[in-house]
């Protein structure tokens, strides 16, 4: 799961789905169960992190280093507002305030 665009959901098959091609109520429903996930989700993210030491050389390239791992971590203490911050979670919440025209097709999605 990308967090950083806007674009895609992609669900457990792998399968991405057009977040403008969403249904509001299942945008809505996305949008939650990332909420709902939002500590799991900040620590796998974290993740990025491990290694990241052992290509970086220099004093003030470890100190930078550090620095932003500081601000990554700090930043996800609140997961749940991180992850409302992902540019994802974003595209989903628009999605599920849009206003949709019934018609037979998607009445029953």
């Amino acid at each position: 799961m990308d967090l950083y665009q806007g674009i895609y959901w992609e669900d457990e098959g792998g399968d991405k789905l057009r977040i403008s091609d969403m249904l509001p109520h299942r945008a809505s429903n996305c949008a939650h169960w990332l909420e709902a996930r939002a500590e799991a989700i900040a620590f796998v993210d974290s993740g990025k992190w491990i290694g990241a030491g052992s290509w970086i050389g220099g004093e003030q390239a470890m100190m930078d280093l550090d620095r932003e791992m500081d601000r990554d971590f700090a930043e996800k203490e609140d997961s749940v507002s991180w992850i409302k911050s992902t540019a994802l979670w974003q595209a989903l919440d628009l999605r599920s305030k849009a206003k949709v025209e019934i018609t037979v097709k998607n009445f029953f999605d």
